[in-house]
């Protein structure tokens, strides 16, 4: 005779399934992990997209640059439109979408301008012509 009578449904319930509170908390889980993991991908391409700008407006720089030692006149900053009077098929480069140059400022070869980065950056970016960067 057996010490112990335990019953093998005991050990095996009939129903043999999730419960819907159980579900709720795997597609809770997931979701969170996806808000996390798109928070990162999303400030991951701002810093992408403005280390591109900075980079593009680096030869913008150089071209400015150019213009002055060569005595031409520098235009104001406008997508598509020519750089310099003195140094042709330079134009002023398209920016990333929400990106725009700020109106005003020095365009001589002295130059500082700036361009306003639609949020990606705390600031707008400034590029001076005598250091040859943007910050």
């Amino acid at each position: 005779m057996p010490i112990c009578k335990i019953k093998k449904k005991d050990f095996f319930p009939a129903n043999k399934g999730f419960t819907l509170l159980e579900l709720m908390i795997v597609v809770a889980i997931i979701i969170i992990v996806a808000v996390v993991v798109l928070v990162s991908i999303n400030s991951g391409r701002k810093s992408a997209r403005l280390n591109s700008t900075k980079t593009t407006l680096r030869s913008v720089l150089t071209t400015l640059v150019s213009c002055g030692i060569s005595g031409g006149a520098v235009s104001a900053p406008n997508s598509g439109t020519q750089i310099c009077n003195k140094i042709p098929n330079a134009e002023w480069p398209s920016l990333p979408g929400g990106y725009v140059y700020v109106a005003g400022g020095d365009y001589s070869y002295m130059c500082n301008f700036q361009v306003s980065t639609g949020g990606d950056s705390a600031s707008n970016l400034i590029c001076d012509c005598l250091d040859q960067r943007c910050r």
